[in-house]
């Protein structure tokens, strides 16, 4: 059986599992997504691009147009514009003409000059890079005589960037439909991928930096669907897992993604991503995190997609349930018919291990209080109401100055539990105490470490540290046990099993559905009650 557990003990248990109802949305699909680089890429003062030659346009109804190929020895640096600008007011048709009136605006005046982008078919010719208003316009009245005429920016507007390369500058200013260009790849590397450098890490598809507001510049990583999933499914889920896991995988994050970021291509400066790179939307670590194995399961689920009464679902997912999965609106609000609990009697070896969190009081009233949730000292903490999937859906403490009782997510979220799925152990608990029915169906009342135990190996053991638990099978879920409870009475144990909310697909799960024969639709069709696979 499972071969993490160090005691498992089967007994037979009556667990009924309840079934939940938040609402359903439709989300047109789009080949590209929008997402933002945050981990490493996010409101600095300046970022690189190492690339030497790349290409410069702009994504226009999905659809990217190329205005140049830019080279440069040194690469591209990005920094936010802040300085005073003038514009020239003639545009200019393309991208080299706009550079030939730079080059001779610098060799006959000895000014600042550089290509200014203020939107795709909008080019010009930016002057001045003054410190001040009265500034420039020392400079628009040096250039009078150059046949060129212009008209004042002002200051920063909050959406300006530069972008510096040894051979050339330009500016662009982001204010405005399709106002930031993208930068693309030119060159392929040894595997014949194109791809961007920034900083020390790569990424398929092209990257467009703005400031979109802020005192900073931040990367937006603009890619197709499956080349962004090459990047996620291996940083959600081991990539030496079941192929079918590792396809269940791959439907689950592109359906989530194009139904949370759904917003194609082209450049909004007030709201630049749907999406970012960590736990928040999807984990996505960008072409160095790819594994020929994830990849092949991105490959062989293309364009499918889940659909629930034919709308697009909220594919939410997570690490471990711990036995069984949650309703939408336990965890929620709200009713989605497809986010069911259901068991997760396959979740044999989990990703994420039982746990124990140790608290004092004192802890527990600083965290309240962290929340803005005093109730002064500690008088109890109990159980509230436990949904059927064992999870707690209301935690109840009680102080000297008042009392609080804690629902959904904040049951775990309050103390950084890894779920909800956890037993309050005080001094004064037994804390292995079962119910056994024996064959002649009497019950009886008994604890688990006075029994004789029959581990994972076969092997009859009795205790090892008192932070081990028991983990006991019943008929449809899991339960755990903790061995020992604390022995100091303004100590408690929080012990748990799970990891995430709860709510969707289960990765164990679905590991140990992959290892037991089952398909990546029959693991999905699981998870999502009610749905279809369908490619698009």
């Amino acid at each position: 059986m499972q071969r993490w557990y160090k005691k498992i003990i089967v007994f037979i248990l009556m667990m009924a599992l309840l079934q939940y109802p938040i609402g359903v949305f439709a989300a047109e699909q789009q080949t590209m997504l929008r997402i933002g680089l945050i981990t490493e890429f996010a409101e600095k003062s300046q970022l690189q691009i190492s690339d030497k030659k790349v290409s410069i346009g702009y994504s226009i109804s999905d659809v990217y147009n190329e205005i140049a190929t830019l080279e440069s020895e040194t690469g591209y640096r990005f920094t936010k514009a802040t300085k005073y600008y003038a514009k020239s007011t003639t545009k200019y048709k393309t991208y080299t003409s706009a550079q030939t009136a730079v080059s001779s605006l610098v060799k006959k005046y000895g000014i600042t000059a550089v290509v200014g982008f203020m939107a795709k078919d909008d080019i010009r010719v930016f002057i001045g890079e003054s410190n001040s208003e009265e500034q420039l316009k020392k400079v628009i009245t040096k250039v009078k005589g150059s046949g060129i005429s212009f008209e004042t920016l002002g200051g920063d507007n909050g959406y300006r960037v530069k972008m510096e390369g040894s051979k050339q500058a330009i500016v662009y200013d982001g204010n405005g439909v399709n106002g930031y260009p993208q930068i693309a790849p030119i060159v392929e590397n040894s595997d014949g991928d194109k791809v961007l450098i920034i900083g020390t890490k790569q990424y398929r598809g092209r990257l467009e930096i703005g400031s979109y507001g802020k005192n900073s510049v931040t990367a937006v990583n603009v890619i197709a669907i499956d080349d962004y999933l090459y990047g996620v499914v291996p940083a959600e889920m081991p990539s030496l897992w079941p192929e079918e896991a590792l396809k269940a995988q791959a439907v689950v994050a592109r359906t989530y993604a194009v139904h949370k970021g759904g917003v194609g291509g082209d450049s909004k400066a007030s709201n630049p991503y749907q999406l970012n790179d960590t736990t928040a939307s999807q984990v996505y670590k960008g072409y160095q995190g790819e594994v020929t194995t994830t990849n092949q399961a991105v490959d062989k689920t293309s364009e499918e997609y889940i659909y629930y009464n034919g709308q697009l679902i909220d594919a939410t997912f997570f690490s471990t349930s711990g036995g069984a999965t949650n309703n939408s609106e336990d965890v929620w609000s709200g009713v989605v018919p497809y986010l069911r609990g259901v068991s997760d009697r396959y979740e044999l070896e989990p990703e994420k291990k039982p746990w124990i969190l140790t608290f004092t009081k004192e802890d527990i009233a600083s965290k309240l209080s962290a929340k803005g949730k005093s109730v002064g000292a500690i008088t109890s903490v109990k159980e509230g109401e436990r949904l059927d999937s064992g999870y707690l859906r209301t935690l109840d403490i009680k102080g000297k100055e008042g009392s609080i009782t804690l629902e959904k997510e904040a049951v775990r979220n309050y103390f950084g539990a890894p779920s909800a799925k956890y037993k309050v152990i005080s001094s004064k608990t037994i804390p292995d105490q079962v119910t056994v029915l024996s064959k002649g169906g009497k019950a009886t009342t008994t604890r688990i470490s006075s029994s004789s135990i029959l581990s994972a190996s076969g092997t009859v053991a009795g205790k090892d540290t008192s932070m081990e638990q028991f983990v006991v099978m019943g008929k449809d879920n899991l339960s755990n046990y903790p061995k020992e409870a604390p022995t100091k009475t303004d100590t408690y144990y929080f012990a748990g099993m799970g990891y995430g909310h709860g709510v969707g697909m289960s990765q164990s799960g679905a590991k140990g559905m992959a290892k037991e024969g089952y398909s990546y639709k029959e693991i999905i069709k699981h998870y999502y009650t009610g749905v279809e696979i369908i490619k698009k």
